[in-house]
């Protein structure tokens, strides 16, 4: 078997975030500069200023704005590359989930229930975890 078939087996490829609709949510094709958007990331929101459009620059596609408030941090929302599936949904979607843990999206009520849905699902597999842990306590005490 030759080796050139796995070439690239060790390439890492880029991970485009995932998007979704929420039905009745602005879509980000349809933000307009001065439109809120809100991130939600582990302990803390932040509302967000469009200051730039949904568009293209360098090959990508992004959503730019600065947080609100007295500390303005520019922040540019990359949905990966022109060509992606992501991309071409990306202006027909209305929630961005950003990293591991954060989700930003164009309707406060949204993105508190999408972000409280997942951090359910975290717990369910934690305690599942948990109680898997516990019998294998309980059977390594068992043992003579």
């Amino acid at each position: 078997m030759s080796s050139s078939l796995f070439s690239d087996f060790y390439t890492s490829y880029e991970i485009y975030p995932k998007t979704e609709y929420v039905e009745g949510d602005k879509k980000f094709g349809d933000l307009k500069v001065g439109d809120k958007l809100y991130l939600i990331d582990v302990l803390s929101l932040t509302t967000l200023i469009v200051t730039k459009e949904l568009h293209k620059h360098n090959g990508k596609t992004y959503l730019s704005c600065i947080t609100e408030g007295n500390r303005k941090e520019k922040k540019n929302l990359c949905f990966g590359p022109n060509d992606s599936a992501n991309v071409l949904m990306s202006g027909n979607q209305s929630i961005l989930y950003y990293g591991d843990e954060a989700r930003i999206g164009t309707n406060l009520e949204s993105v508190k229930k999408i972000y409280s849905n997942y951090l359910m699902e975290k717990i369910e597999k934690t305690n599942s975890k948990l109680a898997f842990l516990t019998k294998k306590l309980e059977f390594a005490k068992t043992i003579k």
